[in-house]
């Protein structure tokens, strides 16, 4: 690989430390006020993977993504 195929792929990384308070803000707001209940763990699950998509999406980076939970 030539050093300008590396600084692009470099540039098209996601940044750890940019990308995780954004995922971090995204578990905040779903779950900072709630109450472990098993019946709403789907939900959560459903809404943090929903909002963590379009948190990443606003990045421009191109990946696609895809989630499976169980």
């Amino acid at each position: 690989m030539g050093d300008d195929n590396w600084q692009n792929s470099e540039e098209m990384a996601f940044i750890p430390e940019q990308v995780e308070p954004m995922l971090t803000s995204v578990l905040t707001a779903v779950l900072a006020n709630e109450v472990y209940d098993e019946a709403k763990v789907a939900t959560w699950v459903d809404l943090i993977c929903d909002r963590s998509m379009e948190t990443l999406t606003k990045l421009n980076k191109p990946f696609k993504y895809i989630g499976m939970f169980r």
